[in-house]
């Protein structure tokens, strides 16, 4: 009851606020949008929580699901990648891991990753622009000025893009940043906003349900949909709140970097190690977040981390391979105009095939090092059947 009058209160001293003209109706809707989003971040937290607690009271309860044979896991239910056996549960060996990214690779291709990866291309394009805004609107309300939250979001997505891809997106952050006019076109600008920056996650979505062999339940009906866009929403939502979080921390290591710089011969060095190590971190838990809540199966933190650190080291590779390839200029002057967009669109298609790639390994690793994966319950297995039919 206290919590609700809360909430009222704090809905009413913004309408106060919007009636001396102190707000925009796009600062008063981000406010309620964050109020919503901590909200679900707070519900979503909680659930987390819950199922780590049951995995690790589970894992002491039932030790010897580690030793189930082989015969017992082709009969059971869980998602198995065919032709790959179960190997130890122990430490993974180099050996082990070699054979992991063969197997990773030849589930790669048989998925038609670079086709889901051309798709996922096509969904940051019309993507992205939203996305801008809804950032410029939560780093506004938090810096202050379009200007400064401009500046801020393009530090933080350096991170993730090499400087070719990073000019395409400053230039649409110029574009996103001017005003709206109008009080309705601006809360309508909200909304769109919020479903066109779900659709990137919406096909990232799919994409690993085929990947994992699921899909929604057909007699799901509305309730699949909302569920999915409910996810798309939160993880909209978790990319923003990362994002803030990077900043703040970003500050610490800045002080802390001064510091080791003023106390000892070798404190530079030392700091952009944390710096580094820092960035790396952000990356994996991005990734650890897709893993773990996109796809429609049931899968543990302890497979999802292994998935994720690989993932991460092949993206932070993988992004300076790019800056090298797409800083020559070659892959975009020939389209004149259009360049700095397909730059993009070359930039976002290969870090879409190491994340479907990561994706493949961290199912991979599930099947044959870590536990038994199962689609939730919104969700079925899909076998695939090749059937040759007889010559008419």
């Amino acid at each position: 009851m206290r919590r609700k009058l809360r909430s009222e209160n704090r809905i009413q001293l913004v309408v106060q606020k919007r009636s001396h003209g102190g707000e925009t109706i796009l600062r008063f809707g981000f406010e309620l949008l964050v109020g919503i989003g901590l909200e679900l971040l707070r519900r979503t937290t909680k659930v987390w929580l819950d199922s780590i607690k049951t995995e690790a009271r589970l894992h002491r309860q039932i030790p010897q699901i580690r030793e189930v044979p082989p015969a017992a896991l082709s009969a059971s239910s869980s998602i198995q990648t065919p032709g790959i056996s179960p190997m130890s549960k122990g430490r993974l060996s180099w050996k082990g891991l070699l054979r992991l990214l063969k197997a990773a690779a030849l589930e790669w291709s048989r998925d038609k990753c670079p086709q889901l990866g051309a798709a996922l291309a096509y969904y940051a394009v019309f993507s992205l622009a939203p996305l801008i805004l809804l950032l410029l609107g939560l780093f506004g309300i938090v810096y202050g000025g379009n200007q400064q939250a401009r500046e801020k979001i393009l530090e933080q997505l350096s991170y993730f893009m090499d400087p070719n891809a990073l000019q395409s997106v400053q230039e649409i952050a110029a574009k996103a940043a001017q005003p709206t006019p109008g009080l309705w076109a601006a809360f309508t600008g909200i909304l769109i906003a919020l479903f066109g920056a779900s659709g990137i996650f919406g096909q990232l979505q799919d994409a690993l349900n085929a990947i994992w062999d699921v899909k929604p339940k057909p007699k799901a009906g509305a309730w699949a949909f909302i569920r999915s866009r409910f996810l798309s929403f939160a993880m909209v939502g978790g990319v923003c709140f990362l994002l803030l979080i990077s900043l703040t921390l970003e500050g610490v290591l800045k002080n802390l970097h001064a510091f080791l710089q003023g106390v000892m011969p070798g404190g530079h060095y030392v700091g952009l190690g944390v710096f580094y190590l820092f960035d790396l971190a952000i990356i994996v838990f991005l990734f650890a977040m897709i893993f773990r809540f996109l796809p429609d199966v049931k899968i543990s933190w302890r497979d999802v981390w292994h998935g994720a650190v690989l993932t991460a080291v092949l993206f932070v590779i993988g992004k300076f391979i790019l800056g090298l390839y797409l800083s020559s200029g070659a892959a975009g002057s020939a389209y004149g105009a259009a360049g700095s967009l397909v730059t993009l669109l070359l930039w976002v298609f290969y870090s879409a095939q190491i994340l479907l790639f990561g994706a493949e390994f961290t199912r991979i690793y599930a099947d044959t090092c870590g536990s038994l994966v199962q689609p939730d319950e919104y969700a079925v297995r899909i076998q695939k059947t090749e059937v040759e039919l007889p010559q008419p």
